[in-house]
């Protein structure tokens, strides 16, 4: 998923800078960004397709399951933005450290 590699190479760095990553942080930080790179693609299918599907020989419609994919994936990118203080409300809850400039991460060891 090229979409998740990029945000993982956006949000790392900073909360690296931070200090707010660990070594046991990487199942969660790489369960973000899949669920950001699926909103993401399932956002661009709904501005391409419509939120409505239908067909011409029919008056059946129902709502596109990229609607569903979109939803669920905002949920669960609320819910980690908010763990890893990526939002102005959780950074204001949270309690930072910050690495000097050419210390290495501890939790790349």
């Amino acid at each position: 998923m090229p979409e998740a590699k990029r945000e993982w190479g956006r949000v790392v760095p900073e909360l690296e800078r931070l200090g707010l990553l660990t070594v046991v942080d990487r199942a969660a930080l790489s369960t973000y960004c899949q669920a950001w790179a699926r909103y993401v693609e399932a956002e661009a299918e709904l501005t391409k397709y419509g939120g409505i599907l239908g067909s011409k020989n029919s008056s059946y419609i129902q709502v596109s399951p990229y609607s569903t994919i979109s939803r669920q994936n905002a949920h669960i990118v609320k819910v980690f933005c908010a763990e890893f203080g990526l939002t102005p409300s959780s950074r204001g809850r949270m309690s930072v450290g910050k690495l000097d400039e050419d210390e290495e991460p501890s939790w790349l060891d």
